[in-house]
């Protein structure tokens, strides 16, 4: 459970928020991705399909065993509860749609499938883009590849294992990274080690976007690492996830929005 302290972040975050809507951000790309994709509400036509599934993984009681990641409490959860209270919610799985529909995003990496909500807002971008999704859970992917086949999405390519272990592989057979999402363990080790490879295929217009970057301390630490990393030059804070941005014509600045 989230504490007061983090709450007492969350409201100095709001109070320090001064870019929102756009306002002092002085990059014409950064300035038309805040409209475009952070301000933007309009829904699109696969979000009812995506969100009916999620209403329904709220009443599944199977039986999920804990996994020893950040995110377990060391308890076995049901599906339905991890459908309430650990993915990501409605406005924030949108987001990253509309991410990667604003980049027109072909090559997509996803570290965390979870119950694969957000994988399926990614994947419904564009049918053309190949979403990999990596998870160690295999009840967990049982769920996610049930609900990417009851929404006839065909191109995300699930990987089953470690993501420590995998990632280099992974990595190593992919061409670049257009957008990734790293939503697994949320530590700073584990962030830096995610971040530090998918680097080796990043170009100038790769986003990544980065969790719970507000969570804990060590979460924190490895956002302030990754915005005063020599290869990223803008960074847009929301507080629940970071936007990571690399083109060699945006200022080194980070931007604190509330969203």
């Amino acid at each position: 459970m989230l504490g007061r302290s983090y709450v007492f972040r969350y409201l100095r975050h709001c109070f320090l928020a001064r870019n929102t809507k756009g306002y002092g951000v002085h990059s014409p790309f950064l300035f038309d991705f805040t409209q475009s994709v952070i301000l933007e509400k309009e829904p699109f036509y696969c979000f009812d399909s995506i969100e009916h599934l999620r209403r329904k993984l709220w009443i599944d009681s199977r039986n999920v065993p804990a996994d020893g990641r950040d995110n377990s409490s060391g308890k076995n959860k049901t599906v339905g509860y991890i459908a309430r209270n650990c993915i990501k919610s409605k406005k924030y799985a949108q987001l990253l749609f509309r991410t990667a529909t604003y980049l027109k995003a072909r090559n997509i990496l996803e570290l965390g499938t979870s119950l694969g909500i957000t994988t399926c807002y990614l994947a419904a971008a564009s049918s053309t883009a190949e979403c990999i999704t990596m998870e160690q859970n295999p009840v967990l992917l049982a769920v996610a590849r049930n609900n990417f086949h009851m929404l006839g999405l065909e191109n995300i390519r699930i990987v089953e294992g470690n993501i420590d272990d995998l990632l280099p592989l992974i990595i190593s057979q992919t061409s670049s990274l257009d957008l990734v999402f790293m939503d697994a363990e949320h530590t700073e080790k584990s962030v830096m080690y995610y971040f530090e490879q998918c680097l080796q295929k990043k170009h100038n217009e790769s986003v990544f976007v980065v969790d719970g970057i507000h969570r804990s301390d060590e979460m924190r630490r490895a956002w302030r690492e990754i915005r005063l990393h020599k290869e990223v030059t803008a960074t847009i804070d929301l507080f629940e996830m970071g936007f990571v941005f690399f083109n060699k014509y945006l200022g080194k600045k980070n931007y604190r929005m509330r969203f």
